[in-house]
């Protein structure tokens, strides 16, 4: 993470790496919606929003995570379907 120029102590930094290009933040969940599909395509729309906007809107929502989605003990999987869209075997 740090060749991408994040700290990988910092919780709020996310990385998306697709077709060698890094996204983070905000920009990195919508390219994740958009090649999951479905529902999570929804999430383009907030593209409009100026990049500044949208590192303090990902900044707060990565912030208050627990308090909005709630806390669990383990890390569901992902349905296979959904697995096959995200990881690309070497």
């Amino acid at each position: 993470m740090l060749h991408y120029g994040l700290d990988p102590g910092d919780p709020v930094s996310w990385l998306y790496l697709e077709d060698g290009c890094a996204y983070s933040s905000l920009d990195a969940f919508i390219r994740v919606g958009q090649r999951l599909g479905g529902v999570w395509k929804g999430l383009y729309a907030l593209r409009i929003l100026p990049t500044p906007v949208q590192n303090i809107l990902y900044r707060w929502v990565a912030r208050n995570r627990y308090r909005l989605f709630g806390v669990t003990d383990l890390c569901t999987l992902p349905e296979p379907e959904v697995q096959k869209r995200l990881l690309v075997s070497l």
